[in-house]
């Protein structure tokens, strides 16, 4: 798989998946696979087309976080074996294209053999254009319907809101992986070692990510191989920090030294609490550790790349 700014002769003629893919969620995931499945039995190759940043970034009106920055999104679309993926910047500009406008700059910049897109596809100024208008233009449109998990559809907004209110096992179940959070490792206060507890604080790559409700959590954290972890998220009311941050403590040995991680939930374990002193706050604190270690198995890589 190759990362382009720009499509390569030898790409030309290619099976395409267009969309947003914020999340790269069950249904995301099926609509590309079936783009891979019809490129090889054509032996031709498969690639996507997305778009940075959110077209919803350039609304006027407030937007939604997102599930996936720029750099998690293309760490989980490499995992799906497409050939290429083409990020298209998102301007203005770009915004500003009519459907006929947008139809022929996919006609000149990317000369698709087959487009493959869900259902509910739009694009051009105002959203005008949908699968039907694509395929008075193209020959060869392959429309993929909604994915449905136990009789729902799958949608990266019903998944933003079950993680707004804390139900990570809900979203996993829609996402098909364990929703994570990378970060760069930055200084924390160290009240939590004074406590007899070190742990990590990270910054996410993007100020746009979507951070889970307020609570403690179980997990894991790490890079090539994550490690069993209790994770917070929160401003402490107990500590009075006053910012919102997120950290991680491994319950486990093994784990790396790095300036980066990615923090993995699984499942919701207490709302954050304000207690009357550190030491209750000490005592619960190795209370949630010890949950961790009975709740959570180790690491398996199908917690990221598949349906688990």
């Amino acid at each position: 798989m190759i990362l382009v700014n720009r499509i390569e002769e030898r790409f030309r003629g290619s099976v395409i998946s267009l969309g947003n893919f914020d999340g790269v969620h069950r249904g995301h995931r099926y609509l590309i696979k079936r783009a891979i499945e019809i490129a090889k039995s054509m032996n031709r190759s498969s690639g996507i087309m997305t778009f940075y940043p959110h077209p919803l970034t350039l609304k006027r009106e407030p937007f939604p976080y997102f599930l996936t920055s720029i750099s998690e999104k293309i760490f989980l679309l490499k995992k799906l074996g497409t050939d290429f993926i083409f990020i298209k910047k998102f301007t203005e500009e770009f915004r500003n294209l009519t459907a006929e406008e947008f139809i022929s700059f996919i006609k000149e910049r990317i000369s698709p053999y087959i487009i493959v897109v869900g259902e509910d596809f739009r694009f051009g100024r105002g959203r005008k254009g949908d699968v039907e208008f694509l395929k008075k233009h193209f020959d060869r449109v392959e429309v993929v319907k909604k994915y449905k998990v136990e009789d729902k559809e799958v949608s990266s907004t019903d998944i933003r809101d079950l993680l707004y209110m804390g139900q990570l096992k809900k979203a996993n179940l829609l996402l098909g992986y364990k929703y994570f959070i990378s970060g760069y490792r930055v200084k924390g206060k160290g009240y939590a070692s004074k406590l007899g507890f070190a742990t990590i604080n990270i910054k996410p790559l993007s100020p746009w990510k979507l951070i889970p409700h307020d609570g403690v959590y179980t997990g894991w954290a790490g890079f090539n191989t994550p490690v069993r972890s209790a994770i917070y998220i929160g401003s402490s009311p107990t500590l009075k920090l006053n910012k919102r941050c997120i950290e991680f403590h491994f319950v486990d040995k093994g784990w790396e030294e790095r300036t980066f991680y990615r923090v993995f939930l699984d499942d919701w374990l207490s709302e954050e609490k304000e207690f009357s002193d550190t030491e209750k706050l000490a005592k619960t604190i190795k209370e949630y550790i010890e949950e961790t270690r009975k709740r959570v198995e180790y690491w398996k890589e199908e917690f990221l790349n598949g349906i688990f």
